[in-house]
């Protein structure tokens, strides 16, 4: 029983096939069983989010979250960019909307061609777990902004 839920799929293979084509092929299983398990993960975001259920996608709605440290598991798409701006003083992260100075602070808001680096920082320091997503799983969160967390609270 313990086994069984760490198989992740079967190949076929010859006595005659070397180590290598083994485990690339091995590799390759892997690399879908992964694809397969971001698939179920955004579908399920997707999901609790249309419910207004503790998830949120989207640019904006996921910045605030962040910066609320309110997210357990943040996703993004492999390659997303995000253009906003950051407090140069505690590091919060606001959208390209935000008008200076930080309201959580008072300091200057600097201009970021790419806010991600910064969000994963703030969500790695409040415990949250991050996967970035790729394939078919990034392709349906791009449809929403390319971002989104299922919520603590």
């Amino acid at each position: 029983k313990g086994l069984k839920s760490r198989i992740v799929g079967m190949v076929h293979s010859t006595m005659a096939d070397s180590f290598e084509k083994v485990i690339e092929t091995a590799h390759q299983v892997c690399i879908g069983s992964e694809r397969d398990d971001e698939v179920r993960s955004v579908d399920h975001l997707l999901e609790i989010a249309a419910q207004q259920h503790q998830a949120v996608t989207g640019v904006a709605g996921t910045i605030d979250a962040v910066r609320e440290h309110r997210p357990l598991t943040l996703y993004y798409a492999e390659g997303l960019k995000l253009a906003g701006k950051i407090c140069v003083e505690c590091g919060a992260v606001y959208g390209t909307d935000k008008a200076a100075p930080c309201p959580s602070c008072g300091s200057h808001l600097e201009e970021s061609e790419d806010l991600i680096d910064q969000l994963l920082v703030v969500t790695l320091n409040c415990g949250a777990r991050i996967e970035q997503v790729r394939g078919a799983a990034a392709k349906k969160l791009r449809n929403v902004g390319g971002i989104g967390a299922v919520l603590r609270y």
